[in-house]
């Protein structure tokens, strides 16, 4: 990257390769394709290279993400990744190379054991993953937990990444086993919650009531990311047919308080809701389909209830 300056801003001069280049704003996010065009003319008359429009861009980006996924996939599967094997992973493998989760061993890029990463290389690792879109068939590691000692590492470092706050044994024990399950919560707890960690900056020292507070927030982004996963319909049928989960159950107490004290008693609602695999002859060779339903409270619980085959297509 090089910083260029034209009518009053600064912007990022990015190249992809020694000919083709484009242009973002000081955070690094892709400019609209007209503020592009109006640099045009700057840029050619003193920049060397192509300039690549905003969806050449996005869309060259996007492909280097992919195939970069494709080999964090081997790694977690622990499939040899020989530098110089596959010229289609070539520039992922390099550029993973010098990540700080992977290790050269010989000519053999692995990950790090996840007891020897740190808050920062464990983070940097799971963040890494959603610098672009993510495909379904490329979190395959997920179906055997060939991840799952990377996501308890990377909740045994919560207070590392989260300024000092942290979980009793009970609460991190159930925290390690759901993030599993949900590639949002990993990102979530890999990255700094501004709820948490803007007055933890401030302070060293936390009361009690700060840290109901902290875990409250907490929790609240937690969930906030299983329902995102959960409610997503490219990633629910994998969730559903591979990793067994086939439901979420809300309880919900409303109390209605005077200045003395609660008036009557709580207002209890439960709702569940759940994947279902339907398949439906007239879609033909398009195979089944999810769909989200909400359960009454008396319908049987998935582990008592029957379920088809896994039909959720991985390639």
């Amino acid at each position: 990257m090089e910083a260029a300056y034209y009518r009053g801003a600064f912007v990022w001069v990015v190249r992809w390769s020694d000919d083709e280049y484009s242009v973002v704003d000081g955070h690094g996010q892709m400019l609209l394709t007209e503020d592009v065009e109006s640099l045009r003319n700057a840029l050619e008359a003193t920049v060397s290279g192509t300039l690549l429009a905003t969806d050449e861009a996005r869309a060259e980006a996007e492909a280097r993400h992919l195939t970069r996924l494709e080999v964090i996939n081997k790694l977690f599967r622990g499939d040899e990744v020989i530098t110089g094997a596959d010229p289609r992973h070539s520039e992922a493998v390099e550029s993973l190379s010098e990540e700080p989760f992977t290790h050269l061993a010989c000519d053999q890029l692995v990950l790090v054991s996840p007891s020897d990463l740190d808050a920062a290389s464990v983070s940097r690792l799971f963040v890494s993953m959603f610098d672009g879109t993510v495909r379904i068939p490329l979190l395959s590691f997920m179906i055997d937990g060939y991840h799952a000692p990377y996501v308890a590492r990377l909740v045994e470092l919560l207070p590392d990444l989260q300024s000092g706050f942290s979980l009793d044994e009970e609460e991190a024990t159930s925290l390690k086993t759901i993030a599993t399950l949900f590639p949002s919560v990993w990102l979530t707890v890999a990255s700094p919650i501004p709820m948490i960690t803007t007055h933890r900056a401030a302070q060293s020292d936390v009361d009690d009531v700060v840290l109901a507070a902290d875990r409250a927030s907490f929790w609240e982004t937690v969930g906030d990311a299983i329902r995102f996963d959960y409610g997503n319909a490219k990633l629910h049928g994998f969730l559903y047919d591979h990793l067994h989960v086939a439901e979420i159950e809300q309880r919900v107490d409303l109390i209605v308080k005077s200045k003395s004290g609660p008036i009557g008693l709580p207002i209890r609602t439960e709702t569940r809701d759940a994947v279902r695999q339907y398949t439906d002859e007239s879609i033909g060779d398009a195979g089944p389909v999810y769909v989200m339903v909400r359960l009454l409270p008396g319908v049987a619980e998935p582990w008592n209830d029957s379920h088809p085959e896994p039909e959720f297509p991985l390639d």
